[in-house]
């Protein structure tokens, strides 16, 4: 985990990281450290869609955010869509990086280049481009804007890591399913 922040120039000793095991003692701790003066920002991160975690909650967070006058960010990883009192929201995926560059400016064919994300608004209040890219570059440690056009591979030219060949596990389906399309299984007894 610590050489993950390292690789994006960011310090760990500069971080502190909370995982509590409720939701209720999550928002507590979230709501807390927005006001408190002691963080520059928050990270608030929620898997799915849970019940105790709807409009409610999401108002009463912007609330204390716009309060303290400090940003909290609140990931949401494999959720659906739902309302929120959020002033905007991003989705942010993978997409496929180029071919790696060489210091001649040409490129190198069959290569994996920088990781590239794509980057969705899906709500705002600010008229804003739709939908952009954005590659990382680890060595400078910045992100890039990519033109859509510049990064596409040549004509049937697959990409350099397109995927699983085989299924991750033998108990397993080779591919995932869609985020979101499945919360849970109903009980077979």
């Amino acid at each position: 985990m610590l050489q993950g922040f390292w690789d994006f120039g960011l310090n760990p000793e500069r971080f502190l990281h909370a995982a509590p095991r409720k939701l209720g003692e999550a928002l507590w701790l979230a709501e807390t450290a927005v006001e408190s003066a002691a963080f520059s920002a928050v990270v608030f991160e929620v898997r799915g869609n849970p019940a105790h975690f709807g409009l409610t909650e999401s108002r009463r967070l912007n609330l204390r955010t716009r309060a303290a006058r400090r940003p909290l960010f609140l990931v949401r990883q494999a959720g659906e869509e739902e309302a929120s009192s959020a002033a905007f929201r991003l989705h942010v995926e993978s997409a496929p990086s180029g071919l790696r560059p060489l210091p001649d400016r040409s490129k190198l064919s069959g290569s994996i280049g920088n990781p590239i994300f794509r980057l969705t608004l899906e709500k705002s209040r600010n008229p804003a481009p739709l939908s952009f890219l954005l590659e990382w570059n680890p060595h400078e440690r910045e992100f890039l804007p990519v033109a859509e056009p510049g990064f596409a591979r040549p004509p049937g030219e697959q990409s350099a890591h397109s995927g699983a060949q085989l299924s991750a596990s033998a108990n397993r389906s080779h591919r995932s399913q869609a985020m979101g399309a499945l919360l849970a299984f109903e009980r077979a007894s």
